[in-house]
């Protein structure tokens, strides 16, 4: 990556002790051109949004299995986490700043898998990542940006809906 900030593609960004590299504009653009003219656009963003998904359930499951604070660790990258062992024990509340911390960095990469899996009609999946990231639009007060996600995922299931009931929260932040 220095090679790459140093010729302007990238550029560094240091986040909670370790740097983080963001491609510029012009050649993100030339790079899904690229991926697209390749023919893995599709599976490369089923990769994105299934990495992203289990990366917003992971934090929350560490958050909500932790002591009272929370989980001050970062999450590792996202492994299948099996609830069913625990699913009576007592839970904690999931500690917003713990959740904020652990995910804020990733904040646009789960936009856009939440975007595709709309796009996508990937109705399970969606329902997943939106209520994964209702607590981050809280926390951030991303409010009408979470009305607007929260209801294109409500358009996907129809009327009935399980998610209206989450929207509530949202309602002041436009029409319903």
């Amino acid at each position: 990556p220095g090679r790459m900030v140093d010729k302007s593609l990238v550029t560094a960004e240091d986040h909670a002790e370790e740097a983080r590299y963001r491609l510029l504009e012009t050649p993100r653009q030339y790079a899904w051109e690229q991926l697209v003219e390749s023919g893995n656009a599709e599976a490369t963003q089923e990769r994105h949004a299934a990495y992203y998904l289990a990366l917003g359930e992971q934090a929350h499951w560490r958050l909500e299995d932790a002591p009272s604070g929370g989980y001050p660790a970062p999450v590792p990258a996202p492994a299948r986490h099996d609830r069913s062992a625990s699913s009576t024990d007592k839970r904690t509340e999931i500690d917003v700043e713990a959740l904020r911390a652990l995910l804020q960095p990733e904040f646009d990469h789960l936009r856009v898998a939440l975007r595709w899996l709309v796009s996508r009609g990937d109705v399970g999946r969606s329902q997943r990542l939106v209520l994964v990231m209702g607590t981050l639009w809280e926390a951030l007060g991303y409010l009408a940006e979470g009305r607007e996600r929260l209801l294109s995922v409500v358009a996907l299931e129809g009327p009935r809906s399980p998610l209206r009931g989450v929207f509530i929260p949202y309602r002041r932040y436009g029409p319903h």
